[in-house]
């Protein structure tokens, strides 16, 4: 409380909300047949191959779906719904802070028919403008670091990255 003039003031403070870093990524796509027709009510999940870590959905009307916040990792993504095929899509790669797009046309069949398909392809970024580059872990095992193992040099070895003018970065 302030006083002025002798009236009393009362300060309120007013928490900033901050954001910070999400260290999760989500799967987006949209679940048709053959015909490009949405498919509503399809299930959806997905399994993070090495925790085992599930989430699962349900597209919604326009056949779209959303498997937000999943922890970084390779997944495999299956759906299912009345009339066809299961589909299996696998080692779809999440990142921190990406949306891997994935879009599924399912075939019309028997449930007990399955089609299984492994993600080899890159996947590109549609959802946003920015663009990233990332340090995987077989890198940082397999790169050669300089003395004092600082991992910061390899930060000049992605495109786009410069030093700043005061610090040269090593570069192999």
């Amino acid at each position: 409380m302030a006083y002025l003039a002798g009236v009393m003031f009362l300060s309120l403070a007013v928490p900033y909300q901050v954001k910070g870093q999400l260290l999760q990524g989500n799967i987006d796509g949209i679940v048709t047949d053959t015909s490009q027709s949405a498919i509503p009510g399809a299930t959806v999940r997905a399994v993070n191959k090495e925790s085992n870590f599930a989430r699962e959905t349900q597209t919604g009307a326009n056949g779209e779906y959303t498997l937000a916040t999943l922890p970084p990792g390779t997944y495999t993504v299956t759906v299912t719904s009345n009339g066809f095929q299961t589909f299996n899509l696998i080692g779809v790669t999440v990142a921190a802070e990406t949306i891997a797009r994935v879009d599924i046309a399912l075939t019309l069949g028997q449930v007990k028919e399955s089609v299984t398909v492994e993600a080899t392809a890159a996947t590109l970024q549609i959802d946003r403008a920015d663009v990233r580059s990332e340090i995987t872990t077989t890198v940082l095992t397999n790169a050669p670091v300089p003395m004092g193992r600082n991992y910061q040099n390899l930060l000049g070895t992605l495109p786009g990255v410069s030093p700043p003018p005061d610090r040269a970065f090593v570069c192999f």
